[in-house]
């Protein structure tokens, strides 16, 4: 008897775990700590999404070339209110923004007015150039209020990826592999940074 209520409680746990996952939506993009193969098409054999980035422009630039290509994954249906529902809007079609070197959220606000007034700029997420977003937080300002110019940071998510801002602002990241690439700083939506970047390298000029 207490075998069988062992049973049924395991196998009520793990259908519990297995709807929370569901209820997360599915995991696409190429993200860290998931066994991925193949190429061009990247998948992912946790969940068997297929991922596709599509070239649409490239050039090559000094210091930074500049590349944008739009992607897509293969899983495009989630579990909401028990029942299957498109993941998104775009049918799993996205904009594999900056495509080459990725990009770093910043911000800024005015520190130390009544001491020292100064900038301090507040960095993170890292989105590489497959579209996975990793997570990471890092300020400076150099200001009495926060002296610290540079900050270097060691992401936790596996990735061994380090990243080293500056209030320049700038920002480095150096690849587990060692190499170093200096990604797009986004202030606004990258998907419109970027769209419009490619529009005015597109446009003739006056």
């Amino acid at each position: 008897m207490r075998h069988g209520v062992k049973c049924a409680l395991v196998a009520a746990l793990a259908i519990s775990v297995s709807i929370t996952v569901l209820a997360a939506g599915p995991t696409t993009g190429t993200p860290p700590f998931r066994s991925l193969v193949g190429g061009p098409d990247i998948i992912n054999l946790g969940n068997l999404n297929v991922h596709y980035s599509m070239p649409v422009f490239g050039r090559a630039g000094r210091g930074m070339p500049f590349s944008y290509a739009l992607a897509y994954d293969s899983s495009v249906w989630q579990i909401a209110a028990s029942a299957w529902t498109p993941a998104s809007t775009t049918w799993g079609l996205t904009r594999d923004v900056a495509a080459a070197v990725g990009y770093v959220q910043v911000s800024s606000r005015q520190i130390c007015l009544n001491i020292d007034p100064g900038v301090e700029y507040s960095f993170g997420p890292f989105v590489d150039s497959a579209g996975t977003s990793h997570p990471f937080s890092a300020t400076v300002s150099g200001t009495d209020c926060h002296p610290a110019t540079t900050q270097t940071v060691q992401l936790a998510d596996g990735s061994g990826i380090t990243i080293t801002v500056t209030t320049a602002p700038s920002a480095t990241v150096t690849l587990k592999s060692g190499e170093v690439i200096h990604p797009v700083l986004s202030t606004v939506r990258p998907e419109l940074e970027i769209g419009r970047t490619a529009m005015e390298i597109r446009s003739p000029a006056p």
